[in-house]
């Protein structure tokens, strides 16, 4: 014997579903993120970046593991928001994230050669920049299909 349910939906839960698991995709973007900053972090560390930091006329400071892991993961956070949000409204918003997280990458990239640090310092914070734009826009074009 099938029991109906004798009260009827208040709205519809077919709209309100993601084209993707955000969550996990969001999740899966900063770990792979996180983890490959902290080798690229790891391995200059060992070919002798000394990690040490400075504007002009400020005093130093030296960028460790868990300033790399917040830098990481704060923007990744809030990126993960946007996506929530945005795919609720598109579909189509995947590939405009997915872009859009590439070129902030990219164009942020050349931020650590403001600073007054050490080449090898400056070319791994700039190399993070771009492999986190990379792995969102990678995760982001691998859902939206």
């Amino acid at each position: 014997m099938t029991v109906k349910n004798p009260t009827p939906a208040t709205h519809d839960v077919s709209n309100t579903t993601l084209p993707f698991p955000v969550a996990r995709t969001s999740l899966a973007i900063l770990g792979t993120s996180l983890g490959l900053n902290l080798l690229i972090w790891a391995g200059a560390l060992l070919a002798g970046a000394d990690f040490e930091v400075s504007r002009a006329g400020a005093e130093p400071m030296t960028v460790g593991a868990v300033t790399i892991a917040l830098m990481t993961v704060a923007p990744l956070l809030l990126g993960g928001v946007v996506l929530a949000l945005a795919t609720r409204r598109s579909p189509r918003a995947l590939t405009v994230l997915g872009w859009l997280g590439l070129a902030i990458g990219i164009l942020t990239a050349p931020m650590p050669f403001t600073m007054l640090a050490g080449t090898g310092t400056q070319v791994a914070l700039a190399a993070m920049h771009v492999v986190t734009g990379v792995v969102w826009w990678l995760a982001l074009r691998r859902s939206s299909q």
